[in-house]
C-alpha cells in the first residue's frame, strides 16, 4: 500500500537525521539575531532621517494639518479622527504621526539637535570676529549661549505641560498680545533666515563662476528667482520623508566642508604665522557681533519635535544643554582659529570664510558646491 501520510521517508532515518525541536529553534533564532542586527544598522539613519523630517515638518511646535493625508492611518487611528472635536483633532492628528514617525535614542538625538543647529551661520563666523573683535565677539557667543539654554530648557518644560505651539504658548502666558507678538518674530525671523540662505546661495554660487570657470558673476536678484522657482514646489511636498537621503547628505555634507576649512586655516597659520592685526575690541562695529551671534544658534524651532521623537524625553534636556555647549566650544574654536589664522584686514574683505580660501583647488569648489 502506498504511504498516504508521506512519513516513510522521515521514519527511515536515524535520529541523528531528523532534525531536532531545539536544533530547528535555534536556527530561527540565529536567524532572528541575524535580522536584528541588520534591522538594527539600517533603522539609525532611517530613525534619524525621519526624525529630522518630523522636525521640519513641526518646526515652532506646529501641532499638525488636519488636510494631511490619512492612507498610513489604521482603522482605530482614522475612527480616533473622525471622533475628535475640530479644537483636538491637530493635536491628535500630531501625536499619531509622532508614534508613526518612531523614537530615536539619545545618542542619535545628539545627532539631530547638533545638525538642526550647526548651518551657514559658522561661515560667517570669522567675519563676526572681525567685526567684533575676538574678546568681545567670544563674550557675545557664550552669553547666546546661555540665554538660549535657558530658553530652550523652559520651552521643554512648557511644552511638556502644553501641547501647543509656539505661538499658543504666547496665548497663554500673555493673551493675544503674546500670540500676535510671537507670530510677528517667527515671521520676521523665517524672512531674515531666507534673506541670508540667499545672499549664501548666491555668493557661492558666484564664487564658483567667477574663481572656477572664468565666467562674469551673475545677478543676485537672477540667482534668487531661480532658487523662488526650485524651492517653492518643494515645498508643497507634505511628505517631507522621502528627502531623507537628503537630510543624511546634508549631515556628512557639514562634517566635511568644516574639516575641509579648518585644515586650510591650519595650513596658513603653519605657513604664514599668526596673523598681528587682530584686535581684542573692534570699537567701530563691535555692536554687529550681537546679532551674528544670535545668528548662529540657528536651530531654536527643531528644540520641540526632535524632544517629541526621543526614546529618552527624561534626560533631553540635559542632551539639548550638552549640543549647545558642544556647538559653543566649536564655534569659538572655528571663529578665533580662522581670525588668527588670515588676520583682521583678510577676513574683513570676505563675509563668507570660503571667499578667503584658494577657489581653483577642487576641496574648495566642492565645499562650496554641496554647501
Amino acid at each position: 500500500m502506498a504511504d498516504q501520510t508521506g512519513l516513510t521517508p522521515l521514519l527511515n532515518k536515524t535520529d541523528e537525521e531528523i532534525p531536532s525541536e531545539h536544533d530547528s529553534n535555534t536556527h530561527e533564532d540565529r536567524n532572528s539575531r541575524r535580522r536584528r542586527k541588520s534591522y538594527k544598522k539600517n533603522n539609525i539613519t532611517s530613525s534619524m532621517a525621519k526624525a529630522e523630517a518630523y522636525a521640519a515638518r513641526h518646526a515652532y511646535g506646529e501641532v499638525g494639518d488636519d488636510t494631511e493625508e490619512e492612507s498610513d492611518l489604521n482603522e482605530e487611528e482614522i475612527r480616533r479622527l473622525q471622533e475628535a472635536t475640530p479644537d483636538t483633532r491637530k493635536k491628535l492628528k500630531s501625536e499619531i504621526d509622532g508614534d508613526h514617525t518612531g523614537k530615536i535614542g539619545p545618542f542619535s538625538t545628539f545627532f539631530t539637535l547638533f545638525k538642526g543647529f550647526v548651518a551657514t551661520g559658522v561661515l560667517f563666523l570669522p567675519k563676526g570676529f572681525a567685526s567684533g573683535g575676538w574678546f568681545f565677539t567670544s563674550f557675545a557667543l557664550v552669553l547666546c549661549s546661555i540665554l538660549t539654554i535657558f530658553a530652550s530648557v523652559k520651552l521643554v518644560q512648557t511644552r511638556l505641560k502644553h501641547r501647543v505651539s509656539f505661538s499658543e504658548i504666547g496665548r497663554k502666558a500673555f493673551g493675544l498680545p503674546g500670540k500676535i507678538a510671537v507670530d510677528f518674530f517667527l515671521a520676521v525671523t523665517q524672512f531674515l533666515f531666507v534673506t541670508a540662505y540667499i545672499g549664501f546661495i548666491s555668493g557661492s554660487v558666484n564664487n564658483i563662476l567667477v574663481n572656477t570657470f572664468k565666467t562674469d558673476p551673475i545677478n543676485v536678484w537672477i540667482i534668487g528667482a531661480v532658487c523662488f522657482a526650485i524651492y517653492t514646489p518643494l515645498c508643497w511636498v507634505r511628505k517631507i520623508e522621502k528627502f531623507a537621503f537628503f537630510h543624511i547628505f546634508a549631515d556628512i555634507a557639514i562634517a566635511i566642508g568644516l574639516i575641509v576649512i579648518m585644515i586650510y586655516g591650519t595650513k596658513n597659520a603653519v605657513n604664514n604665522g599668526f596673523a598681528s592685526d587682530v584686535e581684542l575690541i573692534n570699537n567701530k562695529t563691535f555692536l554687529t557681533a550681537i546679532g551674528l551671534a544670535a545668528y548662529t544658534f540657528e536651530g531654536v524651532g527643531l528644540i520641540v519635535p526632535v524632544m517629541e521623537t526621543t526614546s529618552r524625553p527624561d534626560i533631553y534636556p540635559h542632551i539639548l544643554s550638552g549640543v549647545i555647549l558642544l556647538i559653543t566650544f566649536i564655534y569659538l574654536f572655528f571663529g578665533n582659529w580662522l581670525y588668527f589664522s588670515y588676520g583682521k584686514t583678510e577676513v574683513a574683505k570676505h563675509p563668507l570664510v570660503t571667499d578667503m580660501l584658494p577657489a581653483d583647488e577642487i576641496p574648495i569648489v566642492i565645499v562650496d558646491i554641496v554647501w
